[in-house]
């Protein structure tokens, strides 16, 4: 199950936020912290997942911005990757009409 859906740019700030699970502001507060931080320290020669408490993130890479997903343990990491992946043409063309819109 997905947990929480972030894109952020190379600076760490958040540009898009969804979370599936209700938390307080303060643990959510915290815990994209701690998750933003440890993507955006991590090498390229590094795996592209990583286990956070109780839930695993998966993320990948663009060249600007950075796809974030928590998912739960026992999701498959690979197919979280995959969705991400084919998700970038449709999340691409949907974030130019916004920048347009703007």
């Amino acid at each position: 199950m997905i947990n929480f859906f972030l894109i952020v740019n190379k600076q760490g700030r958040v540009r898009i936020r969804r979370n599936y699970n209700h938390l307080e502001d303060k643990e959510r507060e915290r815990k994209e912290s701690l998750v933003i931080g440890e993507v955006l320290t991590r090498d390229n020669k590094q795996c592209n997942y990583f286990i956070v408490e109780d839930e695993t993130v998966v993320y990948k890479r663009f060249t600007t911005l950075t796809l974030i997903c928590g998912v739960s343990k026992d999701e498959v990491r690979m197919l979280t990757i995959f969705s991400i992946s084919a998700d970038n043409s449709s999340l691409t063309f949907s974030l130019s009409q916004l920048t347009t819109l703007v």
